[in-house]
């Protein structure tokens, strides 16, 4: 391969890209290190990312070379981001890659053909690295960024925005949807990255329902509900005991609270007790989407909000677990009360369960205190969306244990948008859960303050396994 006019430096072309130019981008490995010629080029792993003018057939290709891993620098102050390993059976092979590169987008597809699923733990080296995610073409990124937190490492909204059957549906919709499934989702898991025009195609099908849509002002909530309600058409993922319902939950703050830190656990409590102390009436499906505090692009009244790994959501469901006197989901109750009073009996946890003598002290029975199985309800954070000067990037989680990792999207750079694993983030998060006065110590990580202090949405989705106490 020549280069700025200087020696040919042989190499073998692993990976071609095609973004709809004139030009292609090659994933190269050079035969010998070319760390001290004259280049300007974009490393992933021990390969540069080339711009070439003209098409590389197989024929062109040299023997497959083997030099010694040259690790690029770190690029986040959590964890290192790791460069994707050997392509698995997800990605095609370099063959069938080079038979489809001068089409950009799926034309053909079977609408019964399955889904890849989205990316797993083990596949998270996969899921990371150069020219991966979605590309951008504005500064906003904020389509982008929802899409890619909704599904990439997440199947939690397939059946309601790809496959669902509305009864109000018509042909704007099933075209919003066909886009999705075919052209955005179907690359973005099976590749690892969709390009541009997919997401140019989705924003022309959605422009005639709202001004507001093509904007690059608008906000991540405002672009999700004209997506669910007006394009898509989709029922109301949360529905409060007032006989309401919505999409997202602006969460509300207690102005006499002077917490210069809290977490989102007890946003969450708070904002409903602020709301004419509403409930859920269901367990929010396929999510439940929170809206942080903000104006003027920073959080509202407290330094830092701490995402919380898990959202216990029990004693917020209106036919939900019964609570303690003190407000915790109780795990005991009286035999003889619960005789006589059914449900209306007091219960009591295991902090409290030692009042159960003086509560009973006036009564003509004395406490018999049996266990209280009941149903904990869970839900497990998902995603974090960020906005920082009308920027948006996400994290979302990789896995389905507390600390499975995590990866970090940003869409900045628009020729090759980057996707960087966040190993030790739930570690990060449960520390400051447990401590949140001690949010100073993570803010000296750019990335953690981040979310700390940039977070503007939060996505939770509900846990499979049930649990009890």
């Amino acid at each position: 391969m020549w280069y700025s006019g200087k020696e040919p430096i042989p190499g073998t072309v692993q990976r071609l890209f095609k973004d709809g130019t004139d030009k292609y981008t090659a994933m190269v490995k050079f035969d010998r290190e070319v760390s001290n010629e004259p280049l300007r080029l974009t490393r992933e792993g021990d390969a540069y990312m080339i711009t070439v003018e003209e098409l590389i057939t197989p024929d062109m290709f040299g023997p497959t070379i083997h030099t010694q891993n040259d690790t690029p620098p770190a690029q986040s102050i959590i964890q290192a981001p790791q460069s994707p390993t050997t392509p698995s059976v997800r990605f095609d092979n370099i063959e069938d890659e080079l038979q489809q590169i001068p089409q950009v987008m799926i034309t053909e597809v079977n609408d019964e053909l399955d889904l890849p699923p989205p990316f797993q733990e083990e596949e998270v080296n996969m899921a990371c690295g150069f020219r991966r995610g979605i590309q951008c073409r504005d500064r906003s990124c904020c389509l982008e960024t929802v899409l890619f937190s909704l599904f990439y490492t997440s199947n939690a909204f397939d059946i309601a925005m790809l496959y669902g059957n509305s009864p109000e549906e018509d042909s704007l919709t099933r075209n919003v949807r066909t886009i999705l499934r075919r052209e955005i989702v179907d690359p973005l898991r099976r590749e690892g990255f969709c390009a541009w025009p997919a997401i140019k195609k989705i924003r022309d099908a959605v422009k005639p329902l709202s001004d507001e849509w093509q904007t690059l002002s608008t906000d991540a909530e405002v672009m999700m509900f004209i997506l669910f309600d007006r394009a898509l058409k989709l029922g109301k993922f949360i529905s409060y005991s007032n006989e309401m319902s919505d999409y997202l939950h602006q969460l509300v703050v207690d102005t006499k609270d002077l917490s210069k830190s809290t977490t989102v656990q007890h946003l969450f409590e708070t904002s409903l007790q602020l709301m004419d102390k509403l409930k859920l009436r269901t367990i929010p499906t396929p999510a439940l989407i929170m809206e942080m505090p903000r104006s003027n692009d920073k959080l509202v009244q407290y330094k830092a909000v701490i995402p919380n790994l898990s959202l216990h959501i029990s004693r917020v469901l209106d036919d939900g677990s019964r609570l303690c006197i003190c407000g915790v989901v109780a795990k005991h109750e009286c035999r003889k009360c619960s005789a006589n009073f059914g449900s209306r009996s007091i219960v009591f946890c295991d902090n409290c369960k030692g009042t159960a003598d003086i509560i009973h002290f006036q009564l003509t029975h004395q406490a018999d205190l049996i266990s209280l199985n009941q149903p904990i309800v869970i839900m497990d954070l998902a995603a974090i969306l960020c906005v920082k000067q009308g920027h948006y990037s996400s994290f979302v989680k990789c896995g389905n244990e507390k600390f499975s990792p995590w990866v970090y999207f940003d869409g900045g750079e628009a020729e090759n948008p980057k996707v960087c694993i966040e190993q030790n983030l739930g570690m990060w998060l449960d520390r400051l859960e447990k401590y949140p006065g001690k949010y100073h110590d993570a803010l000296q990580y750019p990335l953690l303050t981040h979310i700390l202090q940039d977070s503007h949405i939060c996505v939770y989705q509900p846990r499979e396994k049930s649990s009890s106490v």
